[in-house]
């Protein structure tokens, strides 16, 4: 049976949103790189708008709405892994797992943060390359209840740290 907190867990949506800002890369490049259509992206420079408004942006800006499975996509979704891939949950020691909070309210957040950053990790090289030339990379988590705490595991912040990925909560 599960808690009412955990249930309010479960039954809450969040939004996750991948957003990269450059002093002069392309947005397209972007997109090819990442593979994931962006829900807005405006490059450097002078742009018109579709009023007619000429706007001048000082960075390229791209940011993308990441899909956010349900709890139990999330949980299927992790012991679908192959069991030689080392950052599947079902390979992380005890310790590891208590890190990261599955026994916890915050559990599934981070399960949901540690699969995009599974996925994301594919394109460590090109975060590199972007945080290298005074680009950023950040992950925005908007969450429709902010009186509920939020606490980042150490396993979590590691990973965020690897890939050169800021966090930004809402």
């Amino acid at each position: 049976m599960k808690t009412s907190s955990a249930r309010k867990i479960a039954e809450t949506r969040f939004q996750l949103l991948l957003r990269v800002k450059h002093p002069t890369l392309d947005t397209a490049e972007i997109t090819r790189e990442l593979g994931i259509k962006p829900e807005h992206a405006a490059n450097v420079g002078a742009a018109v708008s579709a009023t007619g408004k000429t706007r001048l942006h000082s960075e390229s800006y791209w940011v993308a709405a990441l899909p956010t499975p349900s709890v139990q996509e999330t949980i299927e979704g992790w012991k679908s892994m192959s069991p030689n891939q080392p950052q599947g949950l079902l390979q992380l020691s005890r310790e590891a797992r208590r890190g990261l909070g599955l026994t916890q309210v915050t559990g599934f957040l981070d399960l949901q943060l540690l699969s995009w950053l599974r996925r994301l990790g594919q394109h460590a090289s090109f975060f590199k390359s972007l945080n290298d030339s005074q680009g950023s990379v950040t992950l925005v988590l908007m969450r429709p209840n902010r009186d509920a705490p939020i606490t980042i595991t150490p396993y979590l912040g590691r990973r965020l740290a690897d890939l050169g990925v800021r966090l930004e909560i809402d």
